[in-house]
């Protein structure tokens, strides 16, 4: 349960990364940001392919997470955790940042601007 568990987390993040990124895509056509999106989807891809390589090969064999034998062992996690949370983190704040400089240049107040930002900030909480 806990490795299903586990992939169906990481399958659905990098899912929900890329959505909004394609979402990105359709809304900010002009320039280099289409690319720069495109870009942060593979990126994103790339990160769960690793990770799940690394999640399936953390135990030897791989069911001995939930099916122990006597010469089996599971490594100990913790510097790929903090690697795959520090990652994810930094996909993430790239991801909320990434509309901003399009958003200022647009020709509107400020305040509207701020209340755009804003929203696209959202992501961060």
């Amino acid at each position: 349960v806990l490795l299903a568990a586990g992939i169906s987390l990481l399958f659905t993040t990098v899912c929900c990364k890329c959505a909004i990124l394609w979402l990105y895509t359709s809304i900010f056509t002009l320039g280099k940001f289409p690319i720069i999106a495109r870009i942060m989807m593979a990126i994103s891809v790339g990160y769960g392919i690793s990770f799940l390589v690394t999640f399936l090969t953390n135990c030897h064999p791989v069911d001995q997470m939930w099916n122990p034998a006597p010469d089996g062992y599971c490594k100990n996690i913790t510097i790929e955790e903090e690697v795959n949370t520090s990652i994810n983190l930094a996909i993430d704040v790239i991801i909320v940042l990434l509309p901003l400089p399009p958003v200022w240049k647009l020709q509107m107040r400020t305040s509207k601007k701020l209340a755009i930002s804003a929203l696209f900030g959202v992501g961060l909480v």
